[in-house]
């Protein structure tokens, strides 16, 4: 009985570290680089890391900004998920709290304008924003006085 315990924790712990298994670009079916080159272009860096999801998905990240070293996060946090045919799944972008500048820069003007509206006088999308791009369109998730998600068109979607 302690035999078959120990070994369902063996295969437990295997199936935990196998979900998001790192792997190198060249293990990558072609498809799904080209898909990444097309869809997410800025994901084409060196500094790329890629790995294999529980779903059997593709993931493509890349960390942009911040100092490990000084344990400070990154300015964004770029990702993308693919299928092994290389259909596109989605593109996220998640902005670090800490700079306001790059919000600025990143986040579409009219839903900047809509989220100050309803934070009132608080401070400027305060916290982390996601922003998707999806099959379905774009959504922008943030802190506007509340946990909020727009469309495209500043329209309140959650």
């Amino acid at each position: 009985m302690k035999k078959c315990i120990t070994w369902m924790i063996v295969f437990a712990m295997g199936a935990i570290f196998a979900q998001d298994a790192k792997i190198a670009e060249k293990d990558v079916p072609k498809k799904v680089v080209a898909a990444r080159n097309k869809k997410a272009a800025a994901l084409k860096n060196k500094n790329t890391t890629w790995s294999k999801n529980a779903a059997g998905e593709f993931v493509a990240e890349l960390k942009i900004g911040g100092n490990p070293a000084e344990e400070t996060p990154p300015d964004q946090t770029l990702t993308a998920r693919f299928k092994e045919d290389g259909t596109w799944i989605e593109t996220e972008n998640v902005l670090s709290p800490y700079n306001e500048k790059i919000k600025k820069k990143i986040v579409p003007k009219n839903i900047q304008k809509a989220c100050t509206k309803l934070a009132g006088d608080g401070p400027f999308m305060p916290g982390g924003v996601t922003v998707k791009q999806t099959p379905a369109g774009m959504t922008v998730e943030a802190s506007c006085g509340e946990r909020v998600t727009f469309d495209k068109k500043a329209k309140v979607v959650k």
